[in-house]
């Protein structure tokens, strides 16, 4: 298993073996650089795979780990900055239309040696992560220092698995974001709860450009795959053909999507009609699905299953979810029910209760496609 790819790109692929390495090598920088157990990581990073490697790299360190919405403006970065307690940063220099140096420059002027200043008197230092060509700003720390310090990884300290991992920000529909505060625990529960109750098969690999910063992203893609010794294929970016090409050029058995991207990759499907052969598994769920698309979805991108459902960061993604065996009606007009996969599993893994066996769906029960990494 560890030299199975985990993180899937089109210029390359990490192995399970690869992303722990610079995982290791990034925490021990974090060390040097002063990040201690306890610490509140923000971090401003689209999903270049360095977003894997430094969210565990985060963990190793008993730190907290805030990933941040890279669409936030000045002052919305500002507020979860000191909302969070952030005591390092780690931040892209720019992202389509947006120069987060330029607004750090606002918000806290000398950041490059003086981290948060005045403003921000807990942010102790920022650290950029280069997207383009452009060398990072003098006096800046650059995030390859870290790879650098780090090349002779240290120890690190027990993580107990009740602390704080994320600190996730809610979209604030009906006020601030307020940031919700996730456990390693709780976040491997609900990740082992998607990949069993789905039905994921070895190797399975799921293609998504939703945000790892959102639980959507994060739980239903990042941390689903390792139990079944599966990959990612994240894209930085939405954009249908793309979407469509990574399917076919990775061999993803899985997409995750919510309505709006699933009615524009319907509609390139009907422009440029393809075979999608290796495509198992559509999620489009998160919005109020347009009338008939669920149909559709079978009809143009002919995956096997399709899943809807509902969740929020407040309890750790998916809480409700369709099944595979669940009749279409259902899947057409509800979000489904309860997700009863906790900690007790199926006899078969080792779990001393059977008291949901009865309740899996029918695949994972009965079709043997669910084959736990061990």
């Amino acid at each position: 298993m560890p030299n199975v790819p985990h993180v899937v790109t089109d210029e390359f692929a990490w192995s399970y073996a690869d992303v722990k390495s610079r995982s290791e090598t990034i925490a021990a920088g974090l060390m040097a650089a002063g990040v201690r157990a306890g610490d509140h990581v923000a971090m401003v990073l689209a999903n270049y795979p360095d977003f894997v490697a430094l969210t565990y790299a985060i963990s190793r360190v008993g730190a907290t780990c805030v990933p941040i919405n890279f669409l936030n403006r000045r002052d919305e970065l500002g507020y979860v900055l000191k909302q969070s307690d952030a005591a390092f940063l780690v931040t892209m220099d720019r992202f389509r239309d947006l120069d987060y140096l330029a607004a750090l420059d606002a918000l806290m002027p000398g950041w490059e040696k003086d981290g948060g200043g005045v403003a921000f008197p807990r942010l102790k230092c920022v650290v950029v992560f280069p997207t383009g060509d452009e060398p990072v700003r003098a006096g800046a720390a650059d995030f390859t220092q870290f790879l650098a310090a780090g090349s002779n990884p240290t120890n690190f300290p027990e993580v107990d698995p009740q602390s704080v991992s994320d600190i996730i920000y809610t979209s604030g529909t009906t006020g601030a974001p307020k940031g919700v505060m996730l456990m390693h625990d709780m976040l491997l529960r609900a990740a082992f709860g998607s990949a069993y109750c789905r039905g994921f098969d070895d190797g399975w690999r799921v293609t998504f450009s939703l945000p790892m910063y959102h639980v959507y992203g994060y739980v239903e893609g990042l941390l689903t795959v390792p139990f079944v010794g599966g990959a990612i294929i994240p894209q930085v970016q939405f954009n249908p053909a793309e979407t469509l090409r990574a399917i076919e050029a990775h061999e993803a058995d899985d997409v995750l999507l919510v309505p709006t991207m699933t009615s524009v990759i319907l509609d390139e499907l009907r422009a440029r009609p393809r075979k999608l052969p290796s495509l198992w598994a559509v999620i489009s769920s998160g919005q109020r699905s347009p009338q008939g698309i669920l149909r559709e979805i079978f009809d143009l991108m002919t995956p096997d299953e399709v899943t809807t459902g509902y969740g929020m960061t407040e309890l750790t993604a998916t809480t409700m979810a369709t099944r595979a065996d669940d009749p279409f009606e259902w899947l057409a007009s509800t979000n489904g029910r309860m997700r009863e996969i906790g900690p007790a599993g199926e006899p078969d893994l080792g779990a001393a209760s059977s008291t949901i066996a009865s309740s899996i769906p029918r695949r994972a029960r009965c079709s043997g496609r669910v084959r736990l990494a061990s």
